[in-house]
């Protein structure tokens, strides 16, 4: 596998139906560059990690056992991203068509 141009990173809690529309997006945002997907999850009992694994197989999926704080799991995904560029997204965010390779 070669490594990714872009490394996205979501941290989740109790925001599954956001998380979904967020990849939802993503997917249909369209990219020239390899990405990579990071959802650190901070104990949420909404089946967000259900959710990931079921209809996001290819995200990577960090599943804290307790609510760690934001800034902690930013710091978690990050250490595990491989991508040059990192790119952090609240989960309620719609990425837009061509906007990863304009911020690339």
């Amino acid at each position: 596998m070669t490594r990714p141009e872009v490394s996205v990173v979501v941290v989740s809690y109790q925001t599954r139906d956001f998380v979904r529309g967020l990849l939802a997006s993503l997917r249909g945002a369209g990219t020239s560059r390899a990405c990579e997907v990071l959802v650190v999850d901070n104990a949420s009992d909404d089946g967000t990690v259900a959710m990931l694994a079921g209809e996001y197989p290819d995200v990577r999926v960090i599943a804290n056992e307790e609510n760690v704080g934001y800034s902690r799991a930013v710091n978690q995904a990050i250490r595990a991203a491989s991508g040059r560029y990192l790119l952090i997204l609240n989960p309620d965010i719609e990425v837009q068509p061509g906007s990863i390779d304009a911020l690339a």
